[in-house]
């Protein structure tokens, strides 16, 4: 949904800006729920564990976050359009 969000942006123009408002509101809003869910999964898996599963999970996050921002700079350098717009429509198809 908050993909969805982000993707109904590129059919506004600037004057409509109450409607990008709205995109934004109700994006981040899903957001907010999905963020709550991922937390209580971890202690419906494993209780006792949930402190190391929430370390391993965000660890990884943040690993792939890291190296998320070396190959954007190396896509973003390349001149190739197709490119950029494979990694744009898999971004917004996750």
């Amino acid at each position: 949904m908050p993909a969805g969000m982000v993707a109904a942006h590129g059919f506004i123009d600037c004057t409509q800006w109450p409607g990008a408002i709205s995109f934004m509101t109700v994006g981040l809003s899903f957001c907010g729920f999905q963020y709550n869910g991922f937390l209580v999964n971890h202690l419906d898996l494993a209780p006792p564990f949930a402190g190391l599963l929430m370390g391993i999970g965000n660890a990884v996050g943040t690993t792939a976050r890291f190296w998320q921002q070396y190959f954007h700079g190396v896509i973003m350098s390349t001149s190739e359009v197709a490119l950029i717009c494979k990694v744009a429509c898999l971004y917004v198809c996750e």
